[in-house]
């Protein structure tokens, strides 16, 4: 006859758990398992239902008594009594420090996006110091984005690994990831474009949509992960999405060459004398700024607004079809 505590380690390993994952299943200290498994303590009487229901066995067979069992919830009978493997293990560490990074991370992008702004509206002319302030704020807006973006893979390549289409660890992802995607491009597209402080160029607008679009497809594959795990979700708002990323990328291009071919520039030349001039010599070229014209502006800013409406309109409807369709995942 085996001991408890031989039986108890026994199981875990059929199991392919770790002594933190049972631990954590147990609201335990995976030292404590350490203690029982090497015998030096043996487990408490109230916590051994758990252990037991955790293994899909009964307290009995744990002390390695071979009659008088009774049958616990996790027994079927197939032609003799067996155990029915017990559900994954839930890190629920692991899930509690991923709800904090991601909320902590969204705060500090919404902060950062207000401080930029309040910078951009009452700086004036920028000064070295406000140039340097303006730089912390992007510093701060970055890192922020950097760590959703790790801590995002870290827990897919997590739950993947463990069980990926285990319904709590989908429906934290969701719960999340989604409202994250969602916040970074709306401050990129509707806010930051706008700040005096942004280089706003086609390279931004070029970068900021691959962006968009990417999360978009992270939204699909959401969905497709909801399927597998047996939720109904339909294909309409995934191909309307895509369609509208096409119109977004179509868009970028005809208002490419309308900048470019259509709309003359009006090139304004500033020499380090201050004096300005709509003629531009060959042999200062090299040496001057140029700035377009406020027209050129405002047709840049409205073309951009017009484009992203479709991209928008695609992140939002991806989002509003997630948070709904997790709620009907069953843990």
């Amino acid at each position: 006859m085996t001991t408890l505590t031989e039986n108890i380690k026994n199981k875990r390993k059929e199991k392919g758990w770790t002594q933190r994952e049972l631990a954590d299943a147990l609201g335990i200290s995976d030292k404590t398992v350490s203690r029982w498994e090497s015998g030096v303590q043996v487990p408490d009487a109230l916590i051994l239902p758990d252990v037991a229901k955790l293994f899909g066995t009964t307290v009995s067979a744990l002390y390695g008594e071979s009659g008088g069992e009774e049958k616990s919830e996790n027994f079927t009978d197939i032609g003799e009594k067996t155990i029915q493997p017990a559900k994954p293990l839930i890190n629920k560490k692991r899930i509690t420090v991923f709800k904090i990074i991601s909320v902590a991370g969204m705060t500090v992008l919404i902060l950062a996006t207000m401080l930029l702004c309040n910078l951009d509206i009452f700086r004036g002319s920028i000064d070295p110091y406000n140039e340097g302030v303006r730089n912390v704020y992007f510093g701060v807006f970055g890192f922020a984005t950097v760590i959703l973006i790790i801590n995002k893979m870290l827990f897919m390549l997590y739950y993947q690994k463990k069980d990926r289409f285990q319904p709590i660890y989908l429906k934290t992802d969701i719960s999340f990831s989604a409202p994250a995607m969602m916040i970074f491009c709306a401050v990129t597209l509707l806010i930051l474009p706008f700040l005096h402080s942004i280089s706003f160029s086609l390279w931004y607008v070029a970068a900021v949509y691959l962006i968009c679009i990417g999360c978009i497809f992270v939204m699909i594959g959401m969905k497709q992960d909801l399927r597998k795990a047996g939720v109904s979700v339909g294909k309409a708002v995934s191909v309307v999405s895509l369609i509208l990323a096409g119109v977004t990328v179509l868009a970028f291009f005809g208002a490419a060459a309308g900048l470019y071919f259509a709309m003359p520039t009006h090139e304004i030349l500033v020499t380090e004398e201050g004096i300005y001039t709509e003629s531009i010599p060959e042999n200062l070229r090299q040496t001057v700024s140029y700035i377009r014209s406020s027209d050129y502006l405002h047709y840049s800013y409205f073309v951009f607004l017009f484009s992203s409406a479709p991209l928008l309109g695609a992140l939002l409807m991806n989002m509003i079809e997630l948070m709904i369709k997790k709620d009907k995942l069953k843990e």
